[in-house]
């Protein structure tokens, strides 16, 4: 009977994402985007990056079927860091006349370009936003709309693991050593939520909605199942709870940790 629930539930899960993938779909639970910039933990940030980010924070924010803008790291599933932004020649020469000096003047066209940093765990990746001077309504935040654009994309083709991953974070410049010592490869959110992650209570039970609420807190997988293992727990593995658990971002792991424990 287990069985058959676990595979209804991962049944579930792919039926998610050949949806997401396929497009026109709105999923119950956003993928939650925390923005910031590379150089901010020191206090001190270039103008310009600062501008871009608040661009970035709005562009992401009209991405409002598939993303959500949180203020806090600890809440995200990823991050994006604006690492810088800049003109880049794009080939393209334009001659006018001016009418004062009575002249044709060449000048070379150039774009603007956004450059930004996603994280999430363990992956890294850099992405470019970048759009021409013609932009109607500003080139810095037409830059910061194809990232965004790019992040909506990325984010559609990675929903179901995106979802189910801790929090990410990147280490503040004095972090504590046991934290430090603590960072493992899953992420360095994964380890800090590790670190915190509370002794058992004697008398405590866990049900589902012990592991929706720690899901939701950014506790990583391995931090879960740990806390399973080592409680007395009372979880319904009916069908339907376990797709409800499934749709509220729990991991395949984790299921199958709840499933053992039954």
């Amino acid at each position: 009977m287990r069985a058959s629930a676990y595979a209804a539930v991962m049944a579930a899960g792919l039926a998610v994402s050949s949806v997401a993938v396929a497009g026109g779909y709105k999923p119950a639970v956003k993928v939650k985007v925390y923005c910031t910039s590379e150089n901010s933990a020191s206090g001190l940030v270039k103008p310009q990056v600062a501008d871009s980010l608040r661009d970035l924070k709005a562009s992401i924010a009209k991405k409002q079927d598939w993303l959500t803008v949180v203020e806090t790291a600890a809440d995200a599933n990823l991050m994006l860091e604006v690492l810088d932004r800049d003109y880049a020649a794009n080939g393209v020469v334009e001659s006018k006349y001016d009418t004062s000096s009575k002249s044709v003047k060449t000048e070379e066209k150039h774009d603007y370009v956004v450059s930004v940093r996603l994280l999430s765990g363990d992956f890294k990746s850099e992405m470019t936003g970048r759009c021409t001077g013609d932009a109607l309504w500003g080139g810095w935040r037409c830059a910061t709309g194809d990232v965004a654009g790019q992040v909506e994309k990325f984010v559609q083709g990675n929903y179901d693991r995106l979802v189910a991953a801790s929090a990410v974070s990147r280490p503040p410049a004095a972090a504590p050593a046991h934290a430090r010592a603590a960072a493992a490869p899953a992420g360095v959110a994964a380890a800090h939520a590790e670190a915190k992650a509370p002794a058992t209570t004697s008398g405590e039970v866990l049900t589902n909605k012990s592991v929706i609420d720690m899901v939701a807190a950014g506790l990583g997988d391995a931090v879960i199942v740990q806390k399973i293992k080592k409680s007395t727990s009372h979880f319904d593995t009916s069908t339907d709870k376990l797709i409800a658990l499934r749709k509220a971002g729990v991991s395949e792991k984790v299921l199958a940790a709840i499933l053992e424990a039954k």
